[in-house]
């Protein structure tokens, strides 16, 4: 019997689960990929971690937050992405959840991970300026409406 590594199940969470079962969208699917791909460099470059020969038993908790952390601080990324990676993070360890028991733990100090906190007012903030690119976009188009 073959036993599944960390790698394993990434790959079977995406090219089954995530988009068979769930039925995530390509664009969810793609931003979830982004996440894991940038764990597992995180994993390399960072923690010298082969992405090839990544186990569970280099995975903790710790080694979450320290990238959690590392995308905020080294990547300059608001909490708003941290969160969404964390989230990415978080599908694929439930689905590993369900699917073996061994690991059951490791899972559960991952999932009990914590979302930071966003402030509602950046949140608010970006749509504005998003919209405003949007409207300058389009009377540079169209002059006339």
């Amino acid at each position: 019997m073959k036993t599944y590594e960390l790698t394993d199940y990434i790959a079977e969470y995406f090219s089954h689960f995530a988009l068979h079962q769930r039925g995530l969208s390509h664009n969810t699917l793609s931003s979830y990929s982004d996440a894991v791909i940038l764990f597992l460099k995180f994993c390399q470059s960072q923690k010298g971690i082969r992405i090839e020969s990544l186990k569970f038993e280099h995975v903790s908790k710790s080694l979450v937050i320290e990238f959690c952390d590392w995308i905020e601080q080294e990547k300059h990324c608001s909490a708003a992405t941290r969160n969404q990676r964390l989230t990415a993070l978080h599908s694929v360890f439930r689905y590993i959840l369900n699917e073996t028991p061994m690991h059951i733990p490791l899972c559960r100090d991952i999932l009990s991970i914590p979302m930071k906190k966003v402030s509602k007012n950046h949140r608010y903030i970006y749509q504005w300026k998003s919209f405003n690119k949007y409207y300058l976009y389009r009377i540079q188009r169209n002059p006339q409406s």
